[in-house]
């Protein structure tokens, strides 16, 4: 980054008294303009025209950029005046500015109207027009620019070509490229406001790499995103492999496929391989997919499971998941309906499927027995389900009970190491 700053030097300043003190200026002063006084230690406020509160932070920054002070307040500004520039804003926008920093640093005014400054830009860009909340980092550079425009010691501007790296060494480069620069844009807001960016470009073919330097004039730095700590519960397709958990630090505002990219990049898997769910009391209570998924919605209690799948391309044709469950030995088969208390002699019984505990002989009976049983039942259910719930992916061809019953008989001895807390 190049830095072209021209500093204008300033005697030292008279220690406070209760009285305040006044300071001399740069002797750079043009010869019309008398030597002015710079009143010390002033306090002035900017009158809020409506909600221009982004407008007065920029201001209060600019005037007291002490290099940007001094040239106003010296004088130097009106020799560098460019009327006729259908960029700017003929000058009055620089003379505006004067008379800000006039009226703080020489008159020491404690409250000021920057309605002036306000309708000049305003006729450039209309986002200001109104006296609404902008954004004040755009209002600074319309500013600047416009500072510049004005202040553009360059009347008649040539056309210029960008500047080609061609294998040459980085400064020799910026250096051309700062010079063309200053053949259309030289002022003092290109002095001390600007630099320059370096591009690089690699052609993806031939390898060739092409570097050019850019000007700019503020740089936007992201703020840090607030972060928190998520533990995931990882299983590979490879039964083989234990099970592990790991811990990934990512910002509070992302999603659930921020969350798969991250975990892809540590254990080296694409996230499209990784399937993501909300595990409680040893059940699958939430299946977590798409870009709607917050990762602010999962809380620090909440288990979650990512599972390594098969992928279509992998096996070039159909693949089957299914989620499965453990739960303990069942229960001895009941001998009698629940409800009517008929013998399983006599009818065929089948078993509540939610705690396998007890049996009926019709629809019928489990509807009229379900409001005694339903309580039972689910604490049945809870308290039979084991270990950690998993998923097996299997390719279609190869999607038969004993296939599916193997794969999970290889999952069962794992699951129980991750199960604490559940």
């Amino acid at each position: 980054m190049r830095d072209d700053t021209k500093n204008n030097s300033t005697n030292g300043l008279a220690e406070m008294e209760s009285k305040p003190k006044i300071a001399k200026l740069s002797e750079e002063v043009s010869e019309n303009i008398p030597s002015i006084q710079l009143m010390e230690c002033n306090r002035s406020g900017l009158e809020n025209i409506g909600n221009t509160c982004f407008m007065n932070c920029v201001l209060q920054c600019l005037v007291n950029c002490v290099p940007l002070r001094d040239y106003f307040i010296d004088g130097g500004f009106y020799k560098h005046l460019n009327a006729t520039n259908p960029l700017g804003y003929n000058g009055l926008l620089a003379k505006h500015y004067h008379k800000l920093i006039e009226k703080i640093w020489i008159k020491g005014d404690k409250l000021i109207n920057p309605l002036g400054i306000k309708q000049l830009v305003s006729k450039k860009n209309h986002t200001f027009s109104g006296f609404g909340q902008q954004d004040a980092h755009e209002f600074m550079n319309y500013l600047l620019d416009g500072l510049h425009e004005d202040l553009n010691r360059v009347v008649d501007k040539p056309l210029t070509n960008q500047v080609l790296s061609d294998g040459r060494e980085d400064c020799a480069v910026a250096e051309e490229a700062w010079l063309i620069h200053k053949k259309r844009n030289d002022s003092f807001i290109t002095d001390n406001f600007q630099g320059q960016f370096k591009s690089t470009l690699v052609c993806p073919k031939c390898r060739n790499v092409s570097v050019t330097f850019d000007p700019f004039m503020t740089l936007s730095v992201p703020l840090p995103k607030k972060t928190r700590l998520f533990v995931v519960h990882m299983f590979w397709r490879d039964e083989t492999v234990r099970p592990k958990r790991y811990k990934l630090v990512l910002p509070t505002d992302g999603n659930l496929e921020l969350l798969k990219a991250a975990l892809g990049r540590k254990i080296g898997l694409h996230m499209n391989k990784l399937r993501v769910f909300e595990a409680y009391h040893s059940k699958i209570q939430k299946n977590l997919r798409g870009n709607e998924v917050k990762i602010s919605s999962i809380k620090d209690s909440d288990i979650i499971v990512v599972h390594e799948v098969l992928s279509e391309k992998e096996v070039k044709g159909r693949v089957e998941e299914v989620g499965v469950l453990q739960r303990v030995s069942s229960p001895k088969m009941p001998t009698h309906c629940a409800q009517c208390q008929r013998s399983g002699g006599v009818v065929e019984l089948k078993r509540c499927t939610n705690c396998m505990g007890v049996a009926y002989c019709g629809r019928n009976c489990q509807s009229q027995n379900w409001a005694q049983h339903q309580h039972s039942c689910r604490v049945m259910q809870d308290a039979n389900c084991i270990g950690m719930p998993f998923i097996v992916s299997l390719p279609h061809s190869k999607w038969t009970y004993r296939n599916l019953a193997t794969t999970a008989l290889k999952y069962a001895k794992y699951v129980s190491l991750l199960t604490a807390n559940m």
